[in-house]
C-alpha cells in the first residue's frame, strides 16, 4: 500500500524489528450505503465497504456475528446472546433459531480473499414458516445487533489505538531521519 511504503537508501544504518509485546489492534471497516429493509416478516440489512476502506485483511480472520440483546444487560450485568456467526471466507451461511431463519452473506467482489473496497455484506432475518413463534414470545421482542469480529486481534473491528502511539511514531521517524541525514557524506 502506498501509505505504508518506505524506501531505505542505506540499509546498514537502520535496524528494523517487530515488537510483539504491543497489544494487537483490530481492523476498521469503513462502511457506506447502509440499507435496512423491513417487509413485514423479513428484515434485511446490507452495506458495502467504501472506497476509503484501505485495510485488507484475510477473510478467514473476520467473523460476522449476530447478537440478541438482553434487555437488562446494561442494568443487571446480563449478557447478550450470540445468535449466529459466519467467517467471511464462508461467503454465506443460514441458521434457524426458535423464531427466525437468518441468512448471512459476504460478497468478495474482487475475489481476492481479503476485505477490500467494494466488498459487501447482507444479513436477513425471516420469520419461520414451519412452527413459527407465538406473537407473545419474549425472543421476538428482543433487539438484534450485528458486528464484525477480528479473530486475529481478539476483539470487535474498529481498532484499539495505544494512547500516544501516533506521537511515538512521529518522534521515531524524526529521530531515524536525523540519524540517516547526519551520516550522509556530501
Amino acid at each position: 500500500m502506498e501509505s505504508c511504503s518506505i524506501e531505505i537508501l542505506d540499509a546498514s544504518l537502520i535496524d528494523i524489528g517487530i515488537d510483539t509485546s504491543l497489544p494487537r489492534t483490530s481492523m476498521t471497516m469503513k462502511i457506506e450505503n447502509d440499507i435496512e429493509e423491513d417487509s413485514g416478516n423479513a428484515k434485511t440489512r446490507s452495506a458495502e465497504l467504501s472506497e476509503e476502506h484501505f485495510e485488507e485483511v484475510n477473510l478467514n480472520e473476520i467473523i460476522m456475528r449476530v447478537y440478541a440483546n438482553d434487555g437488562e444487560s446494561g442494568e443487571s450485568g446480563g449478557e447478550d446472546a450470540l445468535v449466529t456467526e459466519m467467517q467471511l471466507s464462508e461467503q454465506s451461511s443460514t441458521y434457524t433459531d426458535q423464531c427466525y431463519q437468518w441468512t448471512l452473506s459476504w460478497s468478495d467482489n474482487d475475489n481476492d480473499g481479503y476485505t477490500s473496497a467494494g466488498d459487501a455484506y447482507s444479513i436477513s432475518r425471516t420469520e419461520k414458516v414451519i412452527d413459527p413463534c407465538d406473537d407473545d414470545d419474549e425472543y421476538r421482542d428482543r433487539d438484534f445487533q450485528f458486528m464484525f469480529y477480528d479473530s486475529w486481534a481478539g476483539m470487535p473491528t474498529g481498532g484499539v489505538f495505544t494512547p500516544g502511539f501516533g506521537l511515538l511514531v512521529a518522534i521515531s521517524s524524526i529521530l531515524a531521519s536525523s540519524t540517516v541525514i547526519g551520516r550522509r557524506v556530501v
